[in-house]
């Protein structure tokens, strides 16, 4: 067998390991707060609805108590993680076992995970190599986050631009999560890139709780158990009708299916499947929210608390989340400032006062980080490819107002028209308690914020996280439609819809795996040599043992990101990469200047004692030669008059010690 399939097989057993691990972890670790602030009933809870309802809570209250209890190093996280995940076991323990499909679930729960890890993971190209999945692209700042945390603890260092005075100005409290979850898991042999894939695979998940919960205390989903499970799972694995605009599309990339626009036809709304694959992060920073909206509705000062813990961590989870919560809270305060509702209206108020003050820490640290621009926009929701089409002037701004609902009808497909079915059959069930009022003003926020407003860094994820709070409602309103039977007279309509929803996340999944060619030319990323990869992991796994931890490590800087250095090394480097350099919190300046300083190391041009001299003012300990560097195989370079401490086929490792004491 070759080390590429071998490493493959390895790698989707660790990742199904590890999500397994991180969801008992995260179930027990949420139960104490389940238990103690009484969310959603949980005393009365039989076992499954349990884990459920601990699943959510784990995101609410974990992730501001990690980070502050971080800042006094990784191993009090881990402590505390084991801590609170000992509580929950006894918490969980003797919780009643309700009957159920307990062996079609587990049968369920273990086909996605393994999907999942087959999704995510490198996997062989055929030839000898390992290809990286396209989600590899977010992998690789889920996993060096991870173990930047667990190295230094909170606020981490930036992994990519390492600079000891300069924590990163980024929402990274998911990573906390999961970097504690590392700590207890290592003895496995488990690694930060498998926490970070098993926390995807694990969202979807959460997902699902959530929606479950959100149904039972909106009144609007009056199944229970088994049932109502099977409609929410149905609607999480479809999406919008995608397919019908993108196919058309296929023209502009010579009609190859690889290419397929899924996601890319319009402003993008994500899938959920898409979104657990890809951001995690931002659907943890959902729950958080929410859990905080649903503590609020008990009407119990505990629920003021937990409100509070949730919402301080949902602002570290995902900012842009955290901007459709707070409009949404904006427009719910006023309606029960209108509504008298007193004791509502003055809990938020304390819960938004004391999140705000639980956070401070790591808002200080964003605030005293931020970029000189300003990271939002106003703008109006235009797909990519009317901009090309048309010139600016009134007939594109007309094209642009005529074509929004259509889109927006398109992309939310199933969602859409189960929720019109709902409000035209039964408004007054809409309306009938907090968190129907909720569902529809966080629906309200995330149009707006959506529609009008842009993050003007990178990529526009403002536009396509902020729209999560409307998907969530519309499922929920979808899935009471069908719950009601609102469906009957329209089946056929709404099977098709659903099964376009399924075939588009199918062709997805296989996307992410062959690499659309469009997705790589957008993002701009270094091209990479399967055949190389299985060298580079072996390389990496080399230096993890062979210098301390915190040592400085450099490759040559990648024009996107640093594929090998992210996911499989764990020592920081002088500058890794533009992107993940700019995610957390360098400047184009700062980047700029330390690749002027490394980039000539690897073009033939110095000297030995040139490069030297350049290692020692980085602090640089090891340079990390690859077969497409232009000094690789010259004999001439400063790497050629250089025994190497390490080399494969396609790695030559050259230690900064060895080069200073080496004679020109």
């Amino acid at each position: 067998m070759s080390f590429a399939t071998s490493f493959f097989l390895q790698e989707i057993l660790k990742t199904c390991l590890a999500s397994f691990c991180l969801a008992a972890l995260l179930i027990a670790a949420g139960a104490p707060f389940a238990r103690l602030f009484h969310l959603c009933g949980f005393a009365e809870a039989g076992l499954a609805r349990r884990f459920g309802i601990s699943l959510l809570c784990a995101f609410a209250g974990l992730p501001i108590l990690l980070d502050l209890v971080g800042r006094a190093g990784p191993l009090v996280m881990a402590l505390t993680l084991a801590g609170c995940v000992l509580a929950g076991a006894a918490v969980l323990w003797g919780s009643q076992i309700e009957r159920g499909p307990w062996v079609a679930s587990a049968a369920v729960a273990t086909l996605w995970v393994v999907i999942g890890a087959c999704v995510i993971v490198d996997a062989p190209d055929g030839e000898g190599g390992l290809k990286h999945s396209l989600l590899a692209v977010d992998a690789v700042k889920h996993t060096s986050a991870t173990w930047a945390i667990s190295q230094w603890g909170t606020p981490p260092l930036n992994p990519s631009v390492f600079d000891t005075t300069k924590p990163v100005a980024y929402y990274y409290f998911y990573y906390t999560i999961l970097a504690s979850a590392l700590q207890l898991l290592e003895p496995l042999g488990l690694a930060a890139r498998h926490l970070g894939y098993a926390g995807c695979i694990l969202s979807l998940g959460l997902l699902l709780a959530l929606l479950h919960e959100l149904g039972v205390a909106s009144g609007l989903l009056r199944s229970r158990g088994s049932r109502a499970l099977v409609i929410l799972l149905a609607l999480l694995l479809t999406t919008g009708l995608d397919l019908l605009p993108a196919v058309p599309l296929l023209g502009f990339v010579d009609f190859n299916w690889r290419d397929l626009p899924i996601e890319k036809w319009d402003e993008e709304i994500t899938s959920f499947v898409g979104s657990a694959l890809w951001v995690p992060h931002h659907l943890a920073g959902l729950a958080a929210g929410w859990v905080g909206f649903l503590a609020l509705c008990a009407r119990s000062k505990r629920g003021v608390v937990l409100a509070a813990l949730a919402f301080a961590s949902m602002a570290g989870l995902s900012i842009y989340v955290s901007l459709s919560a707070v409009l949404t809270a904006g427009l719910w305060f006023g309606l029960l400032l209108w509504q008298r509702k007193r004791r509502l209206y003055l809990g938020l108020l304390v819960a938004g006062v004391v999140a705000i003050l639980l956070a401070l820490p790591w808002l200080v640290t964003l605030l005293g980080l931020a970029a000189r621009e300003a990271p939002i926009a106003l703008t109006f929701r235009t797909p990519a490819w009317l901009q090309i089409l048309m010139d600016p002037g009134p007939g594109f701004i007309a094209m642009q107002i005529g074509l929004l609902l259509p889109f927006y009808a398109l992309e939310f497909g199933i969602f859409a028209f189960g929720s019109i079915l709902l409000w035209h059959h039964a408004r007054a069930d809409c309306l009938r308690n907090d968190v129907c009022w909720l569902l529809l003003l966080s629906t309200v926020a995330s149009f707006l914020l959506g529609t009008f407003v842009r993050s003007a860094t990178l990529f526009n994820d403002l536009a396509w996280r902020v729209m999560l709070y409307a998907q969530i409602a519309t499922a929920i309103w979808t899935a009471a439609a069908y719950d009601q039977g609102l469906f009957a007279s329209f089946r056929q309509r709404a099977v098709v819809a659903l099964c376009l929803g399924y075939v588009a996340i199918g062709v997805s999944l296989v996307q992410y795996r062959v690499h659309s060619r469009f997705e790589v030319h957008l993002r701009r990323e270094d091209p990479i040599d399967p055949a190389s990869v299985p060298d580079e992991i072996e390389a990496r796994l080399w230096l993890n043992e062979a210098l301390p931890k915190g040592s400085l490590v450099q490759g040559r800087p990648a024009r996107g990101r640093a594929y090998s250095f992210g996911l499989y090394g764990h020592l920081p480097s002088f500058v890794a990469d533009r992107y993940n350099g700019l995610l957390y919190g360098a400047s184009e300046e700062t980047i700029a200047w330390r690749k002027e300083i490394v980039d000539p190391i690897f073009q033939n041009k110095l000297p030995l004692e040139e490069v030297s001299a350049r290692l020692k003012s980085a602090k640089i300990e090891a340079v990390f030669v690859v077969k497409m560097d232009p000094i690789f195989d010259n004999p001439r370079s400063w790497a050629g008059q250089l025994k190497p401490a390490y080399e494969n086929a396609h790695v030559k490792i050259y230690l900064a010690k060895d080069i200073a004491d080496a004679k020109p």
